[in-house]
């Protein structure tokens, strides 16, 4: 249960803080990861580490970890997939707020007093910092374009989420309410490989009032060149899995007219992908492939209507409408080569983007 205070939108002093770290195969990056949660200037947090069948040396070090911080409580479990790993933390944790951190990722040391002085308003469910991409060299692949601090609408947020705008659609730079995902029974689907976040974020987004947009960026994405989502073209499932995690929101956001329609925006940029991915593997005559095919000549209108991905992958998904073959011969143009097709497309049908 709320205390008062927190029913009046201002969390209670030194509430716990569960943070849940799923880790597979991370004993490279988890020193620097647990080290930025214990260097935390918001003390009162607890820390659940979820080792996901690791067979590296992971357990090893994060038993390691706990051994020496109270607050570090490591959770075992067979290989069954970050979804799940999230799901067994949230059934240990017992803070009132909720964060997610991935293992090979890192955080500033106000990550977690930013984001719960950031409830300190009327009903604010949800608070969210800005963050960035660094890849294997420690360089900043992409820095979020910037966004006014703030409260906003739940209904305004889903919108940025949907657009894939600031807000993006996955856990870890945002503080959830405990109590919001016990009272709706919230989980990640472990049916979903990729993208996994987004419908949990849009679920929980829906049961929520507002959210506190915070400017500074608090949390450092890691991309390691064999991360799930860089590595994708090497996980076709995953990526079609993704494809069902998006046909789920679509069906969340009835009442939600343009959001929806978005979403089937996005969504034929993912069909789009796996098509060529399937051709690239000569599985041509999957009967699925001929589905997806009719799904993206269908929807392919509101891709455009919506800008939706970035304009390389609406062209591609153009190009696929007409002739997969000829969208696999393009997707191997240089990046150059694709920005200056994208400006004369785009210059062609007088569509401005900011995306190139």
């Amino acid at each position: 249960m709320m205390s008062p205070n927190e029913s009046e939108g201002k969390p209670a002093a030194n509430c716990l803080v569960s943070v849940i770290v799923p880790a597979h195969n991370c004993d490279a990056y988890l020193d620097r990861c647990i080290s930025s949660l214990q260097k935390q200037t918001y003390s009162s947090i607890e820390i659940l580490l979820i080792d996901d069948g690791s067979e590296d040396d992971t357990l090893l070090k994060a038993n390691l970890l706990a051994s020496g911080d109270a607050r570090i409580n490591v959770i075992s479990q067979m290989n069954q997939g970050v979804s799940a790993a999230r799901n067994n933390g949230l059934r240990h944790a017992r803070g009132q707020y909720m964060c997610f951190v991935d293992a090979d990722d890192w955080v500033e040391a106000d990550f977690i007093q930013n984001l719960i002085e950031g409830f300190n308003g009327p009903m604010i469910d949800m608070t969210i910092c800005d963050y960035d991409l660094v890849s294997d060299k420690d360089e900043h692949l992409k820095k979020r374009k910037e966004q006014k601090s703030g409260v906003i609408s739940s209904g305004k947020a889903l919108k940025k989420a949907i657009g894939h705008g600031y807000f993006q659609t996955f856990a870890c730079n945002k503080c959830f309410r405990n109590e919001i995902i016990r009272a709706n029974g919230l989980r990640f689907d472990c049916n979903i490989s990729a993208g996994e976040d987004m419908v949990f974020v849009v679920e929980y987004l829906l049961k929520c009032r507002s959210v506190n947009v915070i400017s500074n960026c608090l949390y450092h994405y890691y991309q390691r060149p064999d991360s799930t989502i860089h590595s994708l073209g090497r996980h076709m499932h995953k990526y079609r899995t993704m494809i069902s995690g998006y046909d789920k929101v679509q069906e969340m956001l009835f009442g939600h007219r343009k959001c929806a329609r978005i979403i089937r925006g996005r969504n034929v940029i993912n069909i789009a992908n796996v098509i060529q991915l399937m051709y690239l593997a000569r599985q041509t005559d999957d009967a699925w492939v001929h589905q997806a095919l009719s799904r993206v000549r269908k929807d392919y209108w509101l891709t455009m209507r919506y800008q939706c991905g970035l304009p390389r992958e609406r062209i591609l998904a153009g190009l696929c409408c007409i002739s997969p073959s000829l969208a696999v011969s393009f997707s191997r143009l240089h990046l150059d080569a694709w920005k200056r097709l994208a400006q004369k497309v785009l210059r062609l049908f007088n569509i401005h983007s900011v995306w190139l």
